[in-house]
């Protein structure tokens, strides 16, 4: 067999598993399935590159064998992009079909991988036991049934829909999951989907197309729901797709309007006058973000990303487009270049704050005091000048006191008024000099869980300064965080993970941390299958796992097998955390390296070696080399 062709072989099969590997973004469904065979194809690609590099002349056998696995991984490639890219619907109302394909590109590229005489070939004795290792997990795999049950509600409310077309009356609330749980909240999403399934009728030319026709009603009834909740969407054209004007998530009221959630600022949560591009590639105030460096934070505050460095970028294009939305919509805070009139707290409404206040005074009166935290609540909502003018007013010491009340709906509005108001700067300082803090704290001890939720966000909008962190673990501002990081909502638990990460840039906080039981918390989040909070948990870990006693926990409770894990199927950010929990560990303890050992840590180290950040390559080579 001439040398060139097997070489050129060889390329094209890693070619096509390295394009396996960059597939994300699985539907639920398939996910832990699809995950687990591009995983293990790519632990695959070390074997293939040495095979190319010391085989010069092929066998017959050796040369159909890749040939045949070149088709099968093309095939593997289209259904893995049929679980990542195509259409959510689709993939859930026929998840039987789909996981039969899965079997049937399962026991083709194990039977092609068989083919191969490991024994004969000239590689190293390390990747043959690489390639043994895989062989033996697709024995596994074969005929194994993964666990749908957690989708079987979404299944049965889709099929629903299916089969009784306009006719189907869902429960909104299930319907609102049905929607969240596909991701086809937003414009782009509903889009993509549509397209997705007219691409399946195009595959298919026109043949079989009836229960596609069916899952576009199924489309049409989510674009429907979207619509009567407020989310605008366009009619369908006569071509069968779907088209929608840009949705609105997580809005806030702005004199009757609502302002589309990318145009807010994710700091301020105000509508963005000079939109600019960090490092990172996310969009933030530019006052807002410049305050946020300043402070000496040197990671983007909604991903925790390291900033490469701390050039700020013009947004132009979302500015403009802000510009364009305001002069539509005639709202007065818009970026520079928009004529309107300048807004200021009027008399009017400066009276009516004094009349709430004294309202929130009457302590003797809890009808009084619960109208008047309402009504402040209220105004808060409403923009940036109605806040300063009520800390101005002096409403902040009125709050502190009302969280102190028996009264849990005048304690709720206390609360949600004051994270509101500390979206203000001045207002922060004021919440900060009138001795809220501790206050904050009892009452996220002692309240709802939707007050903890409220708490654990104020605690983290005041906590700039190593000063104020001291103080808020000197009240044991941490004991209500972690109990959020473990009872609370998802929406809490992330609340809770923001706001300890900050605390915990100074080392007594750390301990304090410890001391209250977040390292198990964090390890359960690790554990757990499928968790929203994996992310957060992970990068948590690693900030605080210079601190020993973060290490001794973790050598105790032992998650290796789990940060193992991690190393392959995880994002780079978590390849990058996870090796560096792992590197930290065998430090403080070197025989700890000889239970990573027993999980083949080698193996998922050489693939993030491959194909990690270049954080993540180099903590993997530290590790090899230990």
């Amino acid at each position: 067999m001439a040398e060139g062709r097997i070489t050129m072989l060889m390329q094209d099969v890693i070619n096509k598993v390295k394009e396996i590997s960059e597939i994300s973004g699985y539907i639920s469904v398939v996910r832990k399935p699809f995950f687990s065979l591009a995983g293990r194809l790519t632990i695959m690609i070390p074997f293939f590159q040495e095979i190319r590099d010391v085989t010069k002349h092929a066998s017959r056998n050796l040369y159909e064998a890749m040939t045949s696995l070149l088709d099968h991984l093309e095939a593997t490639k289209k259904l893995l992009q049929q679980g990542s890219k195509g259409s959510k619907i689709y993939v859930v109302l026929e998840r039987e079909e789909i996981m039969r394909e899965y079997e049937t590109v399962v026991a083709e590229l194990e039977e092609d991988l068989r083919r191969i005489c490991f024994e004969k070939l000239d590689v190293s004795d390390e990747v043959k036991e690489q390639a043994d290792l895989v062989l033996r997990q697709f024995d596994r795999a074969r005929g194994k049934q993964f666990d749908t049950s957690a989708d079987d509600d979404l299944y049965e409310d889709l099929l629903f829909l299916y089969h009784k077309g306009s006719n189907g009356v869902l429960d909104p609330e299930v319907f609102n999951g049905v929607v969240e749980t596909l991701g086809l909240t937003k414009a782009t999403a509903l889009e993509q989907e549509s397209v997705a399934l007219s691409e399946i009728v195009i595959a298919r030319g026109g043949d079989r197309v009836e229960n596609i026709e069916k899952m576009f009603m199924v489309l049409k009834h989510i674009k429907d729901f979207l619509h009567t909740n407020n989310q605008s969407v366009d009619s369908s054209s006569g071509d069968g797709y779907v088209y929608v004007r840009q949705g609105i998530a997580n809005v806030i009221n702005y004199d009757n309007e609502v302002i589309p959630n990318e145009f807010l600022c994710p700091i301020s949560l105000q509508l963005m006058q000079d939109p600019v591009v960090i490092s990172t590639g996310q969009t933030f105030e530019r006052l807002s973000i410049q305050t946020w460096i300043q402070a000496g934070n040197g990671t983007c505050p909604t991903t925790r990303q390291f900033l490469t460095n701390t050039t700020l970028i013009p947004n132009y294009a979302l500015r403009d487009l802000i510009v364009e939305w305001c002069k539509t919509n005639r709202i007065l805070d818009a970026p520079k270049g928009v004529s309107t009139i300048a807004y200021s707290c009027n008399p009017v409404e400066r009276k009516f704050i004094g009349i709430y206040i004294r309202q929130l005074e009457c302590v003797e009166h809890n009808g009084h005091q619960r109208k008047g935290a309402g009504e402040i609540y209220q105004l808060t909502k409403r923009n940036a000048q109605i806040r300063e003018a009520i800390g101005e007013a002096g409403a902040i010491p009125s709050l502190i006191k009302a969280l102190q009340t028996t009264d849990p709906e005048t304690q709720g509005y206390a609360m949600s008024a004051l994270l509101n108001l500390s979206i203000c700067p001045r207002n922060k300082r004021r919440i900060v000099e009138a001795g809220a803090i501790p206050k904050i704290i009892d009452a996220m001890n002692s309240g709802s869980m939707k007050v903890c939720e409220d708490g654990a966000t104020i605690l983290f909008s005041l906590s700039e300064t190593d000063e104020i962190r001291f103080l808020i673990g000197s009240h044991e501002g941490i004991r209500p965080l972690v109990f959020l990081l473990r009872e609370g909502s998802e929406r809490g638990q992330k609340d809770a993970a923001t706001a300890l990460f900050s605390l915990c840039l100074i080392p007594c906080n750390i301990a304090r941390a410890v001391k209250f039981g977040v390292v198990p918390v964090l390890i359960a989040r690790l554990l757990k299958g499928y968790s929203p909070l994996k992310d957060d948990a992970l990068a948590l870990l690693d900030m605080m796992v210079s601190h020993r006693d973060v290490k001794l926990v973790l050598l105790k409770e032992s998650p290796t097998q789990r940060l193992i894990q991690l190393l392959l199927e995880g994002s780079r950010k978590n390849q990058e955390n996870a090796a560096s929990i792992l590197l930290q560990l065998s430090v403080e303890d070197p025989k700890y390296l000889d239970e990573a050992q027993r999980f083949r840590i080698v193996n998922y180290l050489m693939y993030v070696e491959c194909f990690g950040s270049e954080e993540g390559k180099r903590k993997a080579n530290l590790l090899l080399q230990r």
